[in-house]
């Protein structure tokens, strides 16, 4: 990947107040400026060798450099490995420079279950990593047999069973010595999670949204439903504060679900649907400085047979709770499977980045996304697209 056009993007601060609306949803629009190649198929190949992205790309600076964290993973002799490929580079060259690539095992040391970083948050002494846990629960593992209801044995199947996690890394300085994250726990499970053989609990897009001068993590993930099958988009919430100072001492702070419109519930409490339709939530989200919110979602067309084309869906709002739809983003229709009879994929794995290349930047007048596509795996490329907002998704502060 070379000679791509840099960005140049306008943002401001991470925190935003609270706010109240100032025009209607459906004014606020998007638009399609730019789309290029952020990492090609060759390029993928030459990082990630037999592996494939297999999660959102996050990022994170340390001594004046711009560093990429790419997850991916491969299959070897029945096992499922998960690698991290640390790349530095400006936003418009993210893999100009290959530090190194880490199994799961040397970066969390023998932390359970199988753990994809997702997300990133930087602090003043180091960055806090949202993971994507897999197979937590004592016994499970990639490709193991259980014994089913039926008392028979069986497979288990993925992804076992799924929750979102945290981890430390200290005063990062990748070059110099070798990536280590403290596992601090859990911090989101799906509710009533025994009640499904496995479930995906996607994750981790988070937003930061400020409550009486007090910061607050809001992190949306895919949950259980109270009742039937049919799971939906929740958040959960803690302070940055909180979050930050238990992370320092090695713990994981309490996180709560929002239900009932109120945020009542523990790691694997109940939560309330912020959305009626499912859609993937392998993606991010950020702040605009005019007040709104905005989280990119992912939707596969062949999905419950839905008839719909694989798109990014782009919810907005003027707070972190009441997400409204505001754009289905390069829609693509697909066939089920391609001429290998493997799957066919649209958009997956979003991450949302500032124009020096910041994870959840706030975004001013516009949106960049890097996003892989998928047409089949391994990942055909990971496309960077930019959209120009509207002035009327503007929300006014309270």
């Amino acid at each position: 990947m070379r000679g791509l056009l840099k960005l140049s993007i306008l943002f401001a601060g991470l925190v935003l107040a609270a706010c109240e609306p100032d025009a209607s949803d459906s004014a606020c629009t998007v638009t399609p400026i730019e789309e290029t190649e952020a990492l090609s198929t060759a390029d993928i190949r030459r990082l990630a060798g037999p592996g494939f992205v297999d999660g959102s790309i996050s990022t994170f600076s340390a001594r004046g450099n711009r560093y990429w964290i790419l997850p991916t993973v491969r299959f070897a002799k029945g096992t499922a490995l998960v690698e991290h490929i640390f790349t530095k580079g400006p936003v418009h060259d993210i893999d100009a420079v290959k530090v190194g690539k880490w199994p799961e095992q040397e970066l969390f040391g023998d932390a359970p279950g199988l753990k994809w970083i997702t997300n990133t948050f930087e602090a003043d002494d180091g960055v806090l990593a949202f993971v994507h846990s897999e197979y937590v629960l004592p016994g499970q593992y990639f490709g193991a047999t259980v014994i089913g209801k039926d008392g028979k044995p069986r497979k288990l199947r993925g992804p076992g069973h799924s929750r979102i996690s945290l981890a430390w890394y200290p005063k990062p300085d990748p070059e110099n010595r070798a990536p280590k994250f403290q596992f601090l726990g859990h911090i989101i499970a799906p509710f009533d999670e025994l009640r499904f053989d496995a479930w995906n609990v996607h994750g981790t897009p988070y937003a930061v949204h400020t409550i009486d001068d007090e910061a607050w993590f809001h992190v949306y993930f895919f949950d259980t439903p109270e009742q039937g099958l049919q799971g939906h988009l929740a958040v959960a919430r803690a302070k940055v504060e909180d979050v930050l100072r238990a992370a320092r001492n090695g713990e994981a702070a309490r996180w709560q679900k929002y239900h009932q419109e109120g945020w009542t519930e523990g790691l694997g409490g109940r939560s309330r649907p912020l959305a009626e339709e499912h859609t993937i939530v392998h993606s991010d989200a950020a702040q605009s400085r005019n007040g709104r919110y905005f989280l990119a979602n992912t939707f596969i067309n062949d999905h419950k047979n839905s008839g719909k084309p694989s798109a990014i869906v782009l919810y907005g709002a003027c707070d972190p709770v009441n997400l409204k739809e505001i754009a289905r983003l390069r829609p693509i229709s697909l066939p089920t499977k391609d001429a290998n009879d493997r799957r066919n994929h649209g958009w997956q794995y979003l991450t949302i980045v500032d124009g020096d290349g910041t994870d959840n930047g706030t975004v001013g007048e516009e949106l960049s996304f890097l996003v892989g596509y998928q047409y089949n795996k391994p990942e055909r490329y990971v496309a960077r697209m930019r959209y120009r907002v509207s002035e009327d998704c503007a929300c006014e502060s309270q």
